[in-house]
């Protein structure tokens, strides 16, 4: 009995001590979560067959731009991962590069060309090598800076540059040289260049298009005799002169009353097969009649009526 009396005590307490399960906040039962509401689901990818533009994208946008423009076909490879870009120059050589370039060529996509050209000379081919390009695709570079606005000083810089790729510039390099002078009429320095490629070798020996640039920008900055000096050469030499050309100095004759140089010319071009078949217009045949009346020069009136005999 003395060992009862002591346990109710005990018993007592045991029940007045709560089981974990009768508390308030933990005997709730677990709920989900409300669905948000007005979310839209998410999209999906575009269908490839359906022609979307955004199938060559990365169609989530992980990765933002941070308002910086990226060129149209870079965007993608400048998002990526240093190997993939990596991976993507060394898929290229020469010959696709100077197909690529032809095709954008087309496309005049000349900030394409010029920043392709740039990472891949400083990437390594598959085997590890540094990439090395071909005197054509440098001249694909020259072009797209040229159309870029690059100035004659800047593409005479690329030009030095060719010499760290054991390149030698040809004469299609210096003739893109030679359009950015004729563009900027640099005239001396366009003869100096001249000059300096016929004494050089024959790879970068001056053509009909080197010829052609010069002698435009003479007449154009009213140097007549420059421009005359070349076109004799040019034809006792057996180029060919453009139509530009023929009908600048045939114009520039008349003005400047020099019909005995203009009636030599002609004559020299119609002993030529490329070109006999250089006529001044009707206009310009009446003009040389009317200045022959006046110079009162016999030679100069059977110069300016040979067009019409002849031709």
């Amino acid at each position: 009995m003395a060992i009862l009396a002591r346990t109710r005590p005990l018993t007592r307490t045991l029940n007045s001590i709560k089981s974990i399960s009768t508390f308030t906040f933990l005997s709730q039962e677990p709920q989900l979560a409300a669905e948000p509401e007005n979310v839209p689901p998410t999209p999906l990818p575009p269908n490839p067959a359906s022609g979307s533009p955004m199938y060559q994208e990365n169609w989530r946008r992980p990765v933002q731009s941070h308002g910086v423009a990226l060129p149209q076909s870079f965007s993608p490879f400048q998002q990526a991962p240093v190997a993939r870009m990596q991976a993507m120059y060394q898929s290229y050589d020469v010959g696709s590069l100077l197909n690529l370039f032809a095709d954008w060529m087309t496309s005049q996509r000349w900030s394409d060309m010029k920043e392709l050209f740039e990472f891949w000379v400083r990437s390594l081919d598959k085997n590890g090598i540094p990439n090395k390009p071909d005197v054509d695709l440098y001249n694909h570079y020259l072009r797209a800076n040229l159309m870029m606005d690059a100035t004659a000083g800047d593409l005479l810089d690329l030009v030095a540059q060719m010499g760290d790729f054991d390149l030698a510039p040809n004469t299609a390099s210096f003739n893109l040289v030679l359009k950015a002078m004729n563009q900027a009429r640099e005239t001396e320095a366009a003869e100096k260049l001249l000059q300096r490629m016929e004494v050089t070798g024959k790879e970068s020996q001056p053509d009909d298009e080197s010829y052609d640039l010069v002698i435009s920008m003479l007449f154009q900055t009213d140097q007549i005799d420059s421009a005359l000096k070349y076109i004799e050469k040019t034809l006792k030499m057996g180029g060919m002169l453009s139509m530009a050309v023929f009908n600048n100095c045939v114009q520039t004759c008349i003005r400047k009353r020099r019909l005995d140089v203009l009636a030599s010319i002609i004559e020299k071009c119609k002993t030529t097969d490329q070109n006999k078949a250089l006529s001044p217009t009707w206009n310009m045949c009446y003009n040389i009649a009317e200045a022959d009346t006046q110079s009162y020069s016999p030679r100069c009136i059977m110069g300016s009526s040979s067009p019409f005999i002849t031709w």
